[in-house]
């Protein structure tokens, strides 16, 4: 067993996904598809806030001659799902050029990975997926529209989860707790992630943001349970008074750094 920083922290989610071999395998393994990026994007914004949100990507990448863009998420927190239907559909929306031209040239896949038991009893499962395809009279998809949205949750792996996507979820759940059997993890994809979320391998300035976050995560307030709006105000001023840097409090609100500033201006 080895100590690791846990996968539910930006830091080492960021670190340990990535790379470019290990995101593309993700990719593989979750998607069915195979990409070739020549970049992998952290922390990506679009220029323009879509419907008043500043969205913010965790991982990005884009395969520019097949057309298509994966988004991979994490989020430790319990209510997820309008958030990053949110940030799935700002990444279709964006690409239509004007209101003459709302072709969307590139396809849509989005994984979010979650850490937490999600608030709605219904979910139980530890995958759930959403298109946006149509179907005909007898249900047939009628591939028009190829988008993907996939959730995992490896708090909820069952004897249903998908083989391709069982140990990358494991691995996950494993560390959660702060420790890894490493040697159940012996391909290399899985190595080169695990390698960079051991304890020993965490940097100084790397360890002052994952203090930041499990700050937020121990006193997520009780605004969660309120509307979306209200509710990043409230926590952006939780957080300005722990005085955790404004870009991770943009993360995890959704609001902008101008908007922060200007809030943390009245307190």
């Amino acid at each position: 067993m080895i100590d690791v920083v846990p996968l539910k922290y930006g830091v080492t989610f960021k670190k340990a996904f990535g790379h470019k071999d290990v995101f593309c395998q993700l990719a593989h393994d979750v998607l069915g598809i195979s990409i070739n990026v020549d970049e992998i994007f952290q922390e990506k914004e679009f220029d323009v806030a879509i419907g008043r949100v500043k969205t913010r990507y965790d991982l990005f990448a884009e395969d520019k001659q097949k057309r298509i863009i994966v988004e991979i998420q994490r989020t430790w927190q319990s209510d997820f799902y309008d958030r990053f239907l949110h940030y799935h559909l700002s990444s279709i929306v964006e690409q239509a050029e004007s209101h003459e031209e709302y072709s969307i040239p590139k396809t849509v896949y989005s994984i979010v990975i979650l850490t937490s038991v999600p608030r709605n009893n219904k979910v139980t499962s530890s995958l759930a997926t959403s298109d946006m395809d149509l179907s005909g009279e007898l249900g047939e998809k009628l591939h028009i529209y190829n988008h993907r949205l996939v959730f995992l949750n490896p708090r909820l792996i069952n004897k249903n989860t998908p083989a391709n996507m069982l140990k990358w979820m494991e691995l996950i759940r494993d560390s959660l707790d702060g420790k890894i059997d490493e040697k159940q993890y012996p391909s290399p994809i899985f190595q080169k992630g695990i390698a960079d979320i051991k304890d020993d391998n965490i940097s100084s300035e790397e360890r002052g943001k994952l203090k930041d976050e499990a700050a937020f995560e121990k006193s997520k307030p009780q605004s969660f349970e309120e509307g979306m709006e209200k509710r990043g105000l409230e926590i952006a001023r939780n957080m300005l008074q722990k005085k955790i840097e404004i870009g991770l409090i943009s993360e995890i609100t959704g609001l902008t750094p101008e908007e922060i500033s200007q809030l943390k201006a009245t307190l």
